[in-house]
């Protein structure tokens, strides 16, 4: 099996096998500023993703109880770098505990940005706009799939 921008799984037949595809591989995940990338003390920094063709599929936990950054959140160090495609902005749904999301948030995604490995946090309000979310000193947030 090869990761590299494909998967190539071939069974003894000569036959693709999608059983061999639940390979997931590990990566360090980390939460920075945007104004200032600041620097984090972190109890949790779990990642892990599986790729099948140009799709990623990805989860991680990230606990934090300090942190110097300031700005808005954003997800930084994936390991892969987000396909710049027109009409096409992929989005992961967040599970951010113990941290300020902003009036009339109703949920929380991580907005992945084009041609880079990072995602910005954005609570999404009632009124179908979004609200980037502030970067906090201490908070877990989880999320998965892209």
């Amino acid at each position: 099996m090869s990761i590299n921008n494909s998967v190539n799984i071939i069974t003894a037949s000569g036959t693709p096998s999608l059983a061999a595809y639940n390979e997931f591989v590990s990566w360090t995940p980390t939460i920075s500023g945007t104004t200032v990338a600041g620097a984090g003390t972190y109890t949790t920094q779990f990642g892990r993703y599986t790729q099948i063709g140009k799709m990623i599929f990805v989860t991680a936990q990230i606990v934090w109880t300090a942190h110097t950054g300031t700005g808005n959140m954003l997800i930084t160090n994936l390991p892969f770098t987000v396909r710049n495609t027109a009409s096409y902005t992929p989005y992961a749904t967040v599970n951010l505990q113990n941290a300020a999301t902003g009036a009339a948030v109703l949920f929380v995604v991580a907005q992945f940005a084009l041609n880079t490995t990072q995602a910005a946090i954005t609570g999404i309000r009632s009124n179908n706009t979004n609200l980037a979310t502030a970067m906090d000193a201490a908070a877990t947030l989880i999320f998965s799939e892209i």
